[in-house]
C-alpha cells in the first residue's frame, strides 16, 4: 500500500475518496466528487476532522461495507458506487478498481474522464 499525507479542508469518513488540491502553497484533501469536478486520488481507513493531518492511500485495500461484488467508480460525496456515471450527464467518470466483497475494495484508480453535459 501507498500512502501520503495531507492536511483534511474538511471532515473526512472513513473509507472514503480524497481529492489532493493546493491551498495557497498548501498541499490539503477534501472529499472527491463526480459531480463536483473533484476526481479521487486515494481513500482513507480512518475518519479525520477538518485541520488534521490525513493518512490517505493511493493503491490498496479499502475496508467498507454494503458494496455490490464488482467495478467501482467515484460517486458522490467520496463514495464508491457500482453505478457509473451516465453520457451526457456533465459528470465525472472514473474507475477506482474492484469490490472482491461487500467489505473489501481493491483500490486502483484511472484518470478521470469529464463526460460533456447534454
Amino acid at each position: 500500500e501507498v500512502t501520503f499525507t495531507a492536511i483534511a479542508s474538511e471532515a473526512i469518513g472513513s473509507g472514503k475518496n480524497v481529492n489532493e488540491w493546493n491551498d495557497g502553497g498548501v498541499m490539503k484533501v477534501r472529499l472527491a466528487d463526480n459531480s463536483g469536478g473533484k476526481p479521487s486520488d486515494g481513500f482513507t481507513k480512518s475518519a479525520f476532522a477538518s485541520g488534521a493531518a490525513v493518512t490517505y492511500y493511493s493503491l490498496g485495500t479499502c475496508p467498507t461495507t454494503g458494496a455490490t461484488v464488482g467495478d467501482v467508480y467515484l460517486g458522490t460525496n467520496g463514495d464508491f458506487t457500482s453505478t457509473a456515471p451516465v453520457e451526457g450527464s456533465g459528470a465525472i467518470l472514473q474507475s477506482l478498481g474492484t469490490a472482491a466483497s461487500a467489505t473489501n475494495i481493491y483500490y486502483r484508480r484511472e484518470l478521470p474522464i469529464l463526460l460533456a453535459s447534454s
